[in-house]
């Protein structure tokens, strides 16, 4: 607040602290007392050491009050830039002006002049040393506007079939509409680690790959090579599909089984996943070699046995059923003649119109069944 405010009525008009430091200076410079009145020589230097320095001040304090800029006002706005205590106001009477803080930040300023007998109060007191003033950040740059994502390119999928029908937790319904059909009559080879996309077209065996029946001769329409991957097609005739080691099925549908759907040839660990088997005679899935197979999201209706391992003889097989569906099954949906067969159908496998889960030796480890039966291999 300023100082032409304190105890004074509205209508009375007093010089401001500004005149009153001109009129100060302006003024005879005051004689030093002699030592009879108590004055000293040294006594002389210092006033007029106060009045060269005030006589200094006064074209800055002129400056500042033609700019609307009071002294005290301009020392507090410096203070607070260095983190140092605000500077004190001018005082007029007794009263002492509050010291502003220094620019290191470690000591208060001096205090403001007064216009009485007090003097101008100590600086403030310890505040911590400031950090360096952080440079203001420039604004950021407005973020140009997202672009709307453009919609995604279909993927090159070269399958043109549409999905199939799904029911349940996933689990196809029925066959898709095949794309097209082609006759087959000699084996199709995949390469060790090659894919084959059927498109979604059905694969038929012709005739000199055998009439789809149970005879043991039949060539199968697809060979797979240790590695190799065969999907998004349909099988039908034929001894199916044959597999020499590691190999996927994903999203292969047999329409109508031949001999078998698909035979394990060699040791190796197969997987199926999605499609499905239907109208098969006796087995989908014959194992022959030892090794694995796991099936997921699968659909069989009609068959005798859904997997068999060779009758009669034992070998290590571990098998793992999930997410499928079986219905309309003579026999089992897993048959096995494998002493330590692993077994598991997880529980979200749905069997239906099946007499058997699994038929295996009760020294099998077969999980997600509860009890089981066997059926000893005849020939």
């Amino acid at each position: 607040m300023s100082i032409d405010a304190i105890d004074r009525p509205s209508f009375v008009r007093r010089p401001s602290a500004l005149d009153l430091y001109s009129q100060y200076l302006n003024a005879p410079a005051a004689q030093p007392q002699g030592p009879a009145s108590g004055g000293s020589a040294g006594q002389a230097a210092v006033i007029n050491s106060i009045l060269q320095l005030l006589q200094a001040l006064l074209p800055l304090l002129q400056s500042l009050s033609q700019n609307g800029l009071q002294p005290t006002s301009a020392a507090n706005q410096l203070a607070n830039q260095f983190g140092g205590g605000g500077g004190g106001g001018d005082s007029f009477g007794s009263g002492a002006g509050g010291g502003g803080g220094s620019p290191s930040g470690r000591t208060g300023g001096m205090g403001g002049p007064s216009m009485g007998p007090g003097a101008g109060g100590p600086g403030g007191g310890w505040p911590s040393s400031p950090s360096s003033p952080s440079s203001p950040s420039s604004p950021s740059s407005p973020s140009s506007p997202s672009s709307s994502s453009s919609p995604s390119s279909p993927s090159s999928s070269s399958s043109s079939s549409s999905p199939a029908p799904v029911s349940g937790a996933g689990k196809p319904a029925e066959i898709p509409p095949a794309t097209g059909k082609v006759i087959v009559n000699e084996p199709i080879v995949v390469k060790a680690g090659q894919t084959f996309n059927g498109e979604g077209k059905l694969y038929q065996a012709g005739p000199s790959l055998g009439d789809g029946g149970q005879r043991e001769t039949q060539k199968p329409v697809f060979i797979l090579e240790p590695g190799a991957k065969l999907e998004n097609v349909q099988v039908a005739g034929g001894d199916g599909i044959h597999t020499r080691g590691d190999a996927t099925l994903k999203d292969v549908w047999w329409k109508d089984v031949g001999e078998d759907a698909m035979t394990m040839k060699g040791p190796g660990n197969v997987k199926v996943i999605g499609g499905g088997a239907y109208a098969a005679t006796d087995k989908i899935f014959q194992i022959n070699a030892p090794g694995s197979l796991s099936i997921d999201g699968f659909t069989a209706d009609g068959f005798g046995k859904a997997v068999r391992t060779n009758g009669g003889h034992d070998f290590p097989i571990s098998i793992d059923i999930r997410n499928s569906v079986f219905r309309n099954g003579d026999e089992a949906v897993v048959r096995s003649d494998v002493k330590k067969a692993n077994i598991n159908i997880a529980s979200d496998v749905v069997i239906e119109s099946t007499p058997n889960k699994v038929l295996a030796p009760s020294t099998a480890n077969v999980q997600g069944v509860g009890a089981w039966d066997y059926k000893p291999y005849s020939g």
